[in-house]
């Protein structure tokens, strides 16, 4: 079934982040929610710090049980 589909250019992963991003802001800054753009950002470089650490933590507790 893989065979059926064309590989996924390697722009398209930074496209869909972008998009993803942009969108998210303009969310934030367009609607009325509590939570401002600002901290929006930091969410997600707070969320790309902790991410690799947890992945390490889940992969260590999988091996061992």
């Amino acid at each position: 079934m893989v065979a059926k589909y064309k590989e996924v250019p390697l722009w398209w992963y930074p496209a869909v982040i972008l998009l993803a991003f942009v969108l998210g802001i303009v969310v934030t800054t367009t609607q009325n929610i509590t939570m401002p753009a600002w901290s929006y950002v930091i969410a997600l470089l707070v969320g790309a710090f902790v991410a690799p650490f947890v992945s390490q933590a889940q992969r260590q507790a999988s091996r061992s049980g």
